[in-house]
Protein backbone atom coordinates (compact mmCIF):
# COMPACT_ATOMS: atom_id res chain seq x y z
CA UNK A 1 0.00 0.00 0.00
CA UNK A 2 1.38 3.39 -0.98
CA UNK A 3 1.40 5.99 1.79
CA UNK A 4 1.40 9.74 1.37
CA UNK A 5 4.63 11.60 1.93
CA UNK A 6 3.75 12.62 5.49
CA UNK A 7 2.49 9.20 6.60
CA UNK A 8 4.91 6.53 7.76
CA UNK A 9 4.62 2.91 8.84
CA UNK A 10 7.08 1.55 11.37
CA UNK A 11 7.25 -2.21 11.60
CA UNK A 12 8.05 -3.35 15.14
CA UNK A 13 10.35 -6.11 13.88
CA UNK A 14 12.53 -3.43 12.23
CA UNK A 15 12.94 -1.16 15.25
CA UNK A 16 12.68 -3.57 18.20
CA UNK A 17 13.45 -7.19 17.46
CA UNK A 18 13.22 -8.13 21.16
CA UNK A 19 9.73 -6.71 21.45
CA UNK A 20 8.75 -8.34 18.15
CA UNK A 21 9.96 -11.70 19.49
CA UNK A 22 7.24 -11.50 22.18
CA UNK A 23 4.45 -11.31 19.58
CA UNK A 24 3.59 -15.01 19.67
CA UNK A 25 3.28 -15.01 23.46
CA UNK A 26 1.19 -11.84 23.39
CA UNK A 27 -1.15 -13.35 20.79
CA UNK A 28 -1.58 -16.51 22.86
CA UNK A 29 -2.40 -14.48 25.97
CA UNK A 30 -5.00 -12.54 24.01
CA UNK A 31 -4.74 -9.60 26.40
CA UNK A 32 -3.61 -6.03 26.06
CA UNK A 33 -0.43 -5.52 28.02
CA UNK A 34 1.81 -2.58 28.79
CA UNK A 35 3.66 -3.46 25.60
CA UNK A 36 0.69 -2.19 23.57
CA UNK A 37 1.48 1.31 24.80
CA UNK A 38 5.23 1.08 25.20
CA UNK A 39 5.83 -0.03 21.62
CA UNK A 40 4.19 3.16 20.33
CA UNK A 41 6.35 5.65 22.20
CA UNK A 42 10.05 5.13 21.44
CA UNK A 43 10.16 8.48 19.54
CA UNK A 44 11.05 6.84 16.21
CA UNK A 45 9.54 9.53 14.01
CA UNK A 46 11.04 12.41 15.98
CA UNK A 47 7.61 14.00 16.40
CA UNK A 48 7.09 16.91 18.77
CA UNK A 49 3.75 15.46 19.82
CA UNK A 50 2.59 12.05 21.00
CA UNK A 51 -0.81 10.65 21.84
CA UNK A 52 -1.51 7.12 22.95
CA UNK A 53 -4.13 5.19 24.83
CA UNK A 54 -4.16 4.26 28.48
CA UNK A 55 -6.58 1.86 30.12
CA UNK A 56 -5.91 2.05 33.86
CA UNK A 57 -5.59 5.45 35.51
CA UNK A 58 -2.66 4.35 37.73
CA UNK A 59 -0.55 4.01 34.56
CA UNK A 60 -1.03 7.66 33.62
CA UNK A 61 1.66 8.90 36.01
CA UNK A 62 4.03 6.09 35.01
CA UNK A 63 3.68 6.79 31.28
CA UNK A 64 4.12 10.53 31.83
CA UNK A 65 7.25 9.97 33.92
CA UNK A 66 8.67 7.56 31.35
CA UNK A 67 7.78 9.23 28.05
CA UNK A 68 6.67 12.86 28.39
CA UNK A 69 10.20 14.31 28.39
CA UNK A 70 10.66 13.06 24.81
CA UNK A 71 7.92 15.30 23.44
CA UNK A 72 6.94 18.96 23.38
CA UNK A 73 3.41 17.84 24.21
CA UNK A 74 2.47 14.35 25.38
CA UNK A 75 -1.11 13.10 25.66
CA UNK A 76 -2.76 10.01 27.07
CA UNK A 77 -6.34 9.27 26.05
CA UNK A 78 -8.43 6.92 28.14
CA UNK A 79 -10.56 5.68 25.28
CA UNK A 80 -12.48 2.46 24.99
CA UNK A 81 -10.38 -0.61 25.80
CA UNK A 82 -7.28 1.57 26.22
CA UNK A 83 -7.25 2.82 22.63
CA UNK A 84 -6.35 6.43 21.77
CA UNK A 85 -9.84 6.89 20.29
CA UNK A 86 -12.89 8.17 22.06
CA UNK A 87 -16.21 6.40 21.51
CA UNK A 88 -17.87 7.41 24.79
CA UNK A 89 -17.12 9.65 27.76
CA UNK A 90 -13.42 9.51 28.56
CA UNK A 91 -10.39 11.43 29.76
CA UNK A 92 -7.30 12.90 28.20
CA UNK A 93 -4.18 13.98 30.08
CA UNK A 94 -1.90 16.45 28.31
CA UNK A 95 1.60 17.15 29.57
CA UNK A 96 3.50 20.31 28.56
CA UNK A 97 6.90 20.08 30.20
CA UNK A 98 6.22 19.71 33.92
CA UNK A 99 2.49 20.48 33.85
CA UNK A 100 -0.23 17.88 33.27
CA UNK A 101 -3.84 18.86 32.68
CA UNK A 102 -6.73 16.38 32.79
CA UNK A 103 -9.77 16.90 30.55
CA UNK A 104 -13.03 14.98 30.70
CA UNK A 105 -14.57 14.67 27.25
CA UNK A 106 -18.17 13.64 26.75
CA UNK A 107 -19.34 13.13 23.16
CA UNK A 108 -22.89 14.05 24.22
CA UNK A 109 -21.64 17.59 24.93
CA UNK A 110 -20.86 17.82 21.21
CA UNK A 111 -24.28 16.50 20.21
CA UNK A 112 -22.99 12.99 19.52
CA UNK A 113 -25.26 10.07 20.38
CA UNK A 114 -23.07 7.18 19.23
CA UNK A 115 -24.24 3.74 20.33
CA UNK A 116 -21.36 1.30 20.56
CA UNK A 117 -22.08 -2.23 19.42
CA UNK A 118 -20.32 -5.38 20.59
CA UNK A 119 -21.60 -7.45 17.67
CA UNK A 120 -18.97 -9.03 15.45
CA UNK A 121 -18.92 -7.69 11.93
CA UNK A 122 -17.23 -8.95 8.80
CA UNK A 123 -14.39 -7.20 7.03
CA UNK A 124 -16.81 -6.22 4.28
CA UNK A 125 -19.25 -4.70 6.80
CA UNK A 126 -16.40 -2.78 8.38
CA UNK A 127 -15.32 -1.41 5.00
CA UNK A 128 -18.93 -0.49 4.25
CA UNK A 129 -19.11 1.51 7.50
CA UNK A 130 -15.95 3.38 6.52
CA UNK A 131 -17.20 4.11 3.00
CA UNK A 132 -20.70 5.17 4.14
CA UNK A 133 -20.39 6.26 7.77
CA UNK A 134 -23.44 7.23 9.78
CA UNK A 135 -23.76 10.88 10.80
CA UNK A 136 -22.99 9.93 14.43
CA UNK A 137 -19.87 8.02 13.40
CA UNK A 138 -18.70 11.01 11.35
CA UNK A 139 -19.25 13.39 14.28
CA UNK A 140 -17.30 11.00 16.51
CA UNK A 141 -14.43 10.96 14.00
CA UNK A 142 -14.46 14.76 14.00
CA UNK A 143 -14.31 14.83 17.80
CA UNK A 144 -11.30 12.51 17.79
CA UNK A 145 -9.64 14.68 15.13
CA UNK A 146 -10.38 17.75 17.28
CA UNK A 147 -8.60 16.13 20.23
CA UNK A 148 -5.57 15.44 18.04
CA UNK A 149 -5.56 19.02 16.71
CA UNK A 150 -5.66 20.36 20.27
CA UNK A 151 -2.82 18.08 21.37
CA UNK A 152 -0.76 19.27 18.37
CA UNK A 153 -1.51 22.90 19.29
CA UNK A 154 -3.36 23.58 16.04
CA UNK A 155 -6.38 24.85 18.03
CA UNK A 156 -6.78 26.69 21.34
CA UNK A 157 -9.23 24.10 22.69
CA UNK A 158 -11.02 20.90 21.77
CA UNK A 159 -14.22 22.94 21.38
CA UNK A 160 -12.54 25.33 18.93
CA UNK A 161 -11.06 22.44 16.94
CA UNK A 162 -14.42 20.65 16.80
CA UNK A 163 -16.14 23.82 15.54
CA UNK A 164 -13.38 24.35 12.97
CA UNK A 165 -13.74 20.78 11.63
CA UNK A 166 -17.54 20.78 11.74
CA UNK A 167 -17.84 24.02 9.79
CA UNK A 168 -15.59 22.90 6.93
Amino acid sequence: MALSENCHFFDRKDYSQKLHNLTEIRMRLGLRTGFNTIEKLPHLAGSEYAITGVFHKPYVKKYIETFAHRYKRFALLQGNEGTPELFSKGRVWITDGENTQEYIIDPQYYGIDYQKSWESITREESLQQLQNPSSEYLKLAKLNAAIYLFVAQKAQSIDTAFEMISSS
